[in-house]
């Protein structure tokens, strides 16, 4: 295909403003005139594949639940013959390298595309794509006549085998009637005879001579005399386990054999005879005939024995020589050894002064990026498959964990006390590291470590103090050889830098929140009482007006209007009011459960206005009563159902969702809406800040100071769709000098 031609592309996309901005960029292609398709789904675009032929096709890596590398794969099994070509919003986490083993073309990331780079992506897509289609296309050609020429070989082969077979059957008619020849024609004694090796045949049925050349016969011997007096000077055949009777063997086994045998001249001296038997069967498959020859095999054996003791003599001074060779090879590695161990250890203090100057380098992070960074170099310098970096509450009794791999692990993260940890768990007890080279024997040691998937084998353990108490505990498990003192002054000094940086950056923030909390309330209460009076009087006048009017008269309508937004106006200032002064707690224990249920039953109505759906369940046994202040927690729930609601389409549902863990009372309060941007998710709980058109921006806010108020914490949580408010509370009272 020309590129200057038209270009058919398909963009999966199920986001409608990247599809428009696809559009624009391929609107004035340099390379010709593109036409763009567009589905919306990832069904929608493997159906497209299927059925129209394109030049190219865009696919988004998330697809909903689906992925696009799934997609691509599956087109790629059903036949389709398109450019792939992966957009994706991230960038790094191998998703490229995925991509390209899939089967894909390029990868781009969604950020950096411009008109430049995406229509040259899809100009050497296609053309790539056009060149693995001809080379497909040779490639078949090529084996279709690699096909052909093997049959053409095949039965040649056949039609050579054949001629074989009857060159063979050919050859055997011919040598049995050699041998039948053979044996008939008288010239047989003189070839005998010019054998200069001794030669019989004999009859076995009484050993005697029936043909013997001149090497074997004595002068002074008979024809027909024992073969065993020929070749044994003896009357009876040989008898003993040294020197079977070649005869007697032969008969049996019917098979030609090789004996050796032994003789002795007249001064002594023995003699090596080597005897050639094979048998000459008769019709019924009996031995008739056997015929013999004898080799004199002394001076051979001679050579072989002295060749026997030279290599003797050899292999024992290259046995020496090696032996020599490898203590010489066994020190000059063991210096290797040594040389790279030492030059291992200098490359790794070097990283490890080069991590703790960048991390006392570290500016304006957040806790997790500082945790994050720690346990990532802990887990790198110390050559350990999985690490994790738990803090403490102000008991020192619930342990959460952050954790981290040398490759992508399942891991979990839950909250663990403490006195229901394993034996690792001595270091925040006995306030002094843990190091143990060898667990796999002991499983409970590692019990309420976050890696329930990894089986254990080494372990180091190092608390981290802050004046007497334990804040923090490192966690890193499966070095490769065993922990020593260097892993853990490396974790020490790595995790006093973290905590130092964590309460600097605590101090600031608190500082700065206080200051800003401070003049926000200041200004507010200000506002707010300046405000009360005349709202009140407005909304007091305008009832009295509503009622000299008909509803009929056309100001009833703005009245109306006036009488609403002045509500709205007193319904901010008490929320200002509320934002502004400290909370006062009335706790007692309530059952959260029933609490959840009024908090439904008041927003019931607006979840029937909206066509949703709300469902209350708990996972897992009730939990026991908690104390808190019932009438701010009801209105903490009321707030976040509220947004919930708003927040999701109609005929979806709203789930809310209780459960005991460890020491603590965990709500969630899911919706089904378009979630809340990364971004925005630490903006939410300023004062101000709202996304609705008609929000105050003090809702979440005052749900957030009501919550850590009672000692808990509200967080967004990750989740594919829609949006999850996690609330956490105390289920015991919180010490005061805790």
């Amino acid at each position: 295909m020309n590129l200057c031609d038209e270009l058919r592309v398909l963009l999966i996309e199920d986001d409608e403003d990247d599809y428009i901005l696809i559009k624009s960029l391929l609107s004035h292609a340099a390379f010709g005139r593109v036409e763009l398709d567009w589905a919306s789904s990832y069904q929608g675009g493997l159906d497209a594949l299927q059925n129209i032929r394109y030049d190219a096709c865009l696919l988004d890596y998330a697809l909903g639940d689906r992925t696009g590398i799934e997609l691509l794969c599956e087109a790629g099994r059903t036949g389709s013959q398109a450019a792939m070509i992966l957009l994706t919003g991230h960038c790094g986490d191998s998703i490229d390298l995925e991509a390209l083993a899939a089967g894909a073309v390029d990868y781009l990331v969604k950020g950096e595309i411009n008109a430049r780079t995406l229509q040259r992506s899809i100009r050497y897509a296609v053309e790539r794509n056009k060149d693995e289609l001809e080379l497909k296309r040779y490639r078949d050609r090529l084996e279709e006549l690699v096909e052909q020429r093997t049959s053409e070989l095949r039965d040649s082969n056949l039609r050579l085998r054949m001629q074989m077979d009857e060159r063979m059957e050919a050859d055997l008619a011919l040598r049995l009637s050699e041998e039948r020849i053979a044996q008939q024609n008288c010239f047989l004694r003189s070839v005998i005879d010019s054998l200069s090796h001794p030669f019989y045949v004999i009859d076995p049925e009484d050993h005697s001579v029936v043909l013997a050349n001149s090497a074997a016969m004595p002068g002074d011997l008979e024809p027909d005399a024992a073969y065993c007096l020929l070749l044994h000077e003896g009357r009876r055949p040989c008898d003993c386990d040294g020197h079977q009777c070649a005869v007697g063997e032969i008969q049996k086994s019917k098979k030609p054999l090789i004996a050796e045998h032994v003789k002795y001249n007249g001064k002594g001296a023995p003699r090596y005879v080597e005897v050639h038997c094979y048998p000459i069967l008769d019709a019924k498959g009996d031995v008739s005939k056997i015929i013999e020859y004898c080799l004199d095999v002394t001076e051979r054996k001679e050579i072989e024995e002295k060749l026997r003791r030279t290599q003797e003599n050899l292999e024992l001074r290259v046995r020496e020589r090696t032996e020599k060779l490898a203590d010489a090879n066994l020190a000059f590695m063991n210096q290797i050894i040594a040389r790279s161990k030492v030059e291992t250890a200098l490359r790794l203090n070097e990283k490890r002064l080069e991590a703790l100057l960048n991390l006392s380098q570290t500016a304006c992070k957040s806790e997790r990026q500082i945790a994050d960074y720690v346990l990532e170099q802990d887990i790198k310098l110390s050559r350990s498959q999985v690490g994790a970096i738990g803090f403490l509450d102000k008991n020192e009794k619930i342990i959460t964990w952050r954790t981290g791999a040398a490759r992508d692990l399942d891991l979990e993260c839950p909250g663990i006390r403490t006195e229901n940890a394993g034996t690792w768990a001595d270091a925040v007890r006995r306030r002094k590291p843990v190091i143990s080279n060898d667990i796999s024997s002991d499983p409970a040691y590692a019990e309420g470590l976050p890696f329930p998937n990894v089986e254990l084998r080494r372990l180091i353990s190092v608390p981290v103090l802050n004046e007497e108490r334990v804040v923090a505990v490192a966690v890193l498990a499966n070095k490769q050889d065993d922990y020593d003192q260097s892993d853990l002054r490396q974790l020490t000094l790595l995790l006093d830098g973290m905590w130092k940086l964590i309460e600097r950056e605590r101090s600031a923030k608190a500082l700065k929140d206080s200051e800003n909390l401070a003049a926000i309330g200041r200004a507010l209460s200000c506002v707010a009482h300046d405000m009360k009076t005349p709202l009140v009087a407005i909304g007091g006048f305008v009832k009295q007006v509503q009622r000299h009017i008909e509803e009929t008269d056309p100001d009833w309508d703005k009245m109306k209007i006036v009488l609403c937004e002045t509500e709205r106006l007193e319904k901010l200032v008490e929320d200002m009011l509320d934002f502004s002064k400290p909370l006062e707690l009335r706790k007692s224990r309530e059952n959260i459960d029933a609490i959840l249920e009024e908090s439904v039953a008041v927003t019931r109505l607006l979840a029937d206005k909206k066509k949703v759906s709300l469902l209350v369940e708990a996972l897992g046994s009730p939990p026991d009563p908690v104390p808190l202040d019932r009438l701010r927690i009801k209105r903490v729930f009321i707030n976040l159902l509220a947004n919930a609601i708003e927040a999701s389409p109609e005929g979806e549902k709203v789930t809310v969702s209780y459960r005991r863990r460890a020491a603590d009372l965990v709500v969630d309060v899911t919706d089904m809406g378009p979630g809340i941007a990364v971004e925005i998710r630490n903006e939410i709980f300023l004062p101000f800040f709202t996304t609705r058109r008609d929000g105050t921006g003090l809702g979440l806010p005052i749900v957030k100071k009501i919550v850590e108020a009672h000692g808990g914490s509200l967080m967004v949580l990750d989740t594919q769709r829609g949006a999850t408010f996690r609330l956490r509370l105390p289920s015991q009272e919180q010490s005061t000098n805790a």
